[in-house]
């Protein structure tokens, strides 16, 4: 981790603070709503730092999440320095290369299923089970590894309209998405293995994506999260 990277990412917090406090003269600065209000003004600021695109929502959840870890483990510590050296470790960390590393799966990235009515599914989950959409319309459930919450993760659930092409050549009404580590590695060991594997991959800032059947006629959607 650099110090440039730290220095820069510090001037930015400094900048946003500034701007923040302009923004709320009224109550000197004072706003309960202070983490959507940064990630707002960071979402397009972040990206040229980080080397990714970073979605708001996931920015208000690592702000809170350091401010909690400020709080329990340095409340005397300055905050701006406090959340760029814990911004710089996410950077490096969440976007380095896998490609050296065992290829595995880590975890699940999304549960993906057809629907007949998928805007009013989604609305009834809500309405009933207190599950929040994103302003896309997206539901993901954030976490934190354990020992690590300053490198938060996600897995969506998303359900698809009924006549949905994405889970071809699969007949299934869904399909699973697994986080993974070292796609490129994992796709090439299970080609030797004679599993029928999509002949793409598809690179996303957010991270990529490679395909697999399983013997049953399941699609399976990998993802290596950048």
């Amino acid at each position: 981790m650099s110090h440039d990277l730290i220095s820069q990412l510090r001037d930015l917090l400094v900048e946003t603070a500034s701007a923040h406090h302009e923004a709320f003269l009224a109550t000197d600065g004072v706003d309960p709503d202070w983490s959507i209000w940064y990630a707002d003004y960071l979402v397009d600021r972040l990206p040229p730092l980080l080397g990714s695109t970073t979605a708001k929502s996931k920015i208000v959840y690592l702000l809170m999440q350091m401010e909690e870890i400020r709080l329990a483990e340095s409340p005397d510590a300055e905050w701006t320095q406090f959340y760029a050296e814990r911004l710089g470790g996410f950077t490096t960390s969440a976007g380095r290369s896998r490609t050296d590393g065992d290829p595995k799966v880590t975890g699940f990235g999304g549960i993906f299923f057809k629907s007949e009515n998928p805007a009013q599914l989604r609305a009834w989950y809500t309405k009933h089970l207190g599950i929040v959409q994103q302003e896309d319309g997206s539901i993901i459930f954030e976490w934190s590894e354990r020992g690590t919450p300053e490198n938060p993760g996600f897995t969506a659930w998303s359900p698809f309209k009924a006549d949905s092409t994405y889970f071809e050549p699969s007949t299934k009404p869904f399909m699973f998405n697994f986080r993974v580590d070292n796609l490129d590695g994992l796709l090439a060991q299970l080609r030797e293995a004679g599993v029928e594997v999509d002949d793409k991959v598809d690179d996303y800032p957010y991270g990529k994506f490679g395909w697999c059947m399983d013997p049953e006629g399941n699609r399976i959607e990998f993802w290596e999260p950048k």
